[in-house]
């Protein structure tokens, strides 16, 4: 029952008043709450942003030599070409990395010496050949795992 006169719910009856007026204040407060998260999530896509940028897939471009350490920074999904001989090293944080490499026309020996642990295929420099390397760090642990996608 609603009182008429202030459109607040009527104590029922054999109820302590106190408690009434207690959880009454409390299911009030939760509907603003649930007002103000819905308002937030409709004006700030920040969570949705960040969602969307981790799981872009950054491209590293063509790496022809030297050494190339994957980051965490540019999210989860890279990509690369493989333009030439250069060492894959895992990443400096703990995390986990997917790239996509694609053997370009110059594809050169890929190193990976650095690693704790290699399994899966072996890397080859015929141009067109594909790879997803999947590298894993927890702490100061290291994984490389290489399926050729051919």
């Amino acid at each position: 029952m609603v009182d008429r006169r202030t459109g607040v719910p009527a104590t029922p009856p054999n109820t302590n008043p106190e408690l009434f007026q207690f959880l009454d204040a409390t299911r009030r407060l939760l509907l603003k709450l649930a007002q103000d998260v819905v308002r937030i999530d409709e004006e700030d896509d920040t969570a949705m942003r960040f969602i969307e940028e981790q799981l872009a897939v950054f491209s590293s471009g063509n790496v022809s030599s030297g050494v190339f350490t994957p980051t965490l920074r540019n999210g989860v999904f890279q990509k690369l070409v493989n333009a030439g001989a250069h060492r894959l090293t895992p990443l400096r944080e703990s995390g986990m990395v997917v790239i996509r490499y694609l053997n370009g026309a110059a594809a050169g020996a890929v190193t990976t010496s650095d690693f704790d642990k290699v399994t899966g295929s072996a890397f080859t420099t015929t141009s067109g050949h594909a790879f997803i390397c999947r590298i894993t760090v927890i702490e100061s642990w290291s994984w490389l795992e290489v399926q050729a996608m051919q």
